[in-house]
């Protein structure tokens, strides 16, 4: 009887024994080292890889535990390790990033050691075209160069886009810039021309914007009595009063020519609202809003996609610029003294798509010029001082706007 008791208990623990084998086969995670190349300059977001992992079960935990070059990339719950702070993925300055992925599910996990090795590439390197130049040219002249070069070999230079259309022309291998059509060269049908040129070679590619601001020749005449002319417009329509803004919303301007200076009187009866202003989609002249003491908020220019210029300055109770998520073009923007303004989410997507820059620092300290005179070039700038927060561009690209 004892003899059949022990080989019963016998029996029962190797039962055990092989059910839990048989279980922790079922987590067991066996997660491969890998080697990856990618060449330099990627996008965020791009794939470099995934890693190969030798499991039962599909619960997988994804976790980096070290890396050579901090938030370079990260990993998602597929396993791709995904680019995620392109600047790591320059080849003159960074050949290797390492990585330590941590796998794991209810019971178990693994390590995967990754090296990603960087490709150099034929590169790019050019400038924007600025230059400022008096009204008046000639079919073919030339304007200048694209200044650009490539590590080796030679360019492409192709225009993609024009404002005002056909104004100039590029030569495709050289880079200069000419005037192709003069018409477009006279100040009173366009102060300022400008555009996207794309440069390229075998392996890369690299866009480039052109600005030429035009001066006004100015011909002495004789002085004469002015004359009123309906035809004759002023070059900026300015708003003080909440009255005036009214009055102005009657119109239902869809696409405005002029500049609009929105600058509320002090002694008058402020300005509340710029809710009336719906209407509006573009504003070829430059968009300024300054010296408000009620305006929280842009609403009313929800609908507003493009304009020349954007000047907020010394709103003393603007906070919010969730109206401009709509804005798609500008030369540039200037955000100065609104001393409760912190958010900046709503212009990120504009300021990453157009490619701004930050204004050049000495521009800081010069001041705030008239309303109705553009900030110093390049184009694409973007500038904010002395608002309660004030972010340079790189800084608006990292925020988490979601």
């Amino acid at each position: 009887m004892l003899k059949n008791i022990l080989s019963l208990v016998i029996l029962f623990s190797l039962f055990i024994n092989i059910s839990c084998s048989d279980d922790d086969d079922k987590f067991k995670i066996i997660a491969a080292d890998a080697e990856f190349h990618i060449d330099e300059n990627p996008e965020p977001g791009d794939v470099i890889g995934k890693i190969n992992i030798t499991a039962e079960s599909d619960d997988l935990v994804y976790n980096i535990l070290k890396t050579s070059y901090w938030n370079s990339f990260s990993v998602n719950s597929n396993g791709e390790i995904i680019v995620k702070q392109n600047t790591a993925f320059d080849y003159e300055h960074n050949q290797l990033i390492l990585g330590v992925i941590h796998v794991s599910n209810q019971k178990q996990s693994d390590e995967s050691h990754i090296m990603i090795f960087i490709n150099d590439v034929n590169e790019i390197y050019a400038d924007n075209f600025v230059m400022t130049m008096d009204e008046g040219v000639t079919e073919n002249q030339s304007l200048g160069f694209l200044q650009a070069r490539a590590d080796q070999g030679s360019m492409n230079f192709e225009l993609l886009s024009q404002t005002p259309e056909n104004a100039v022309s590029i030569d495709p291998e050289t880079g200069e810039v000419m005037v192709n059509d003069a018409s477009k060269f006279a100040y009173d049908l366009n102060t300022s021309i400008s555009g996207v040129v794309k440069i390229s070679n075998d392996e890369s590619e690299k866009e480039v914007l052109f600005h030429i601001n035009l001066n006004k020749i100015v011909v002495p005449e004789e002085p004469q009595e002015p004359e009123e002319s309906e035809e004759t417009e002023p070059d900026a329509i300015i708003i003080t009063t909440q009255t005036e803004m009214d009055d102005f919303a009657k119109n239902n301007y869809q696409t405005l020519q002029r500049n609009l200076v929105i600058d509320e009187d002090p002694d008058g009866e402020g300005i509340n609202s710029l809710e009336s202003l719906g209407s509006l989609a573009e504003i070829h002249g430059h968009l300024t809003i300054r010296n408000t003491n009620s305006i929280t908020d842009l609403k009313g220019l929800e609908g507003l996609t493009k304009v020349s210029g954007l000047r907020l300055e010394n709103n003393k109770s603007l906070i919010d610029l969730t109206a401009l998520s709509n804005l798609t073009d500008a030369d540039y923007i200037l955000i100065t003294d609104n001393i409760v303004l912190e958010s900046f989410c709503p212009l990120q997507d504009l300021l990453k798509n157009k490619n701004f820059i930050d204004f050049p620092e000495n521009f800081a300290k010069s001041g705030i010029r008239s309303p109705l005179m553009p900030p110093p070039e390049p184009p694409r700038s973007f500038g904010a001082y002395r608002n309660k927060e004030n972010p340079k561009v790189a800084e608006i690209l990292e925020l988490d706007c979601t």
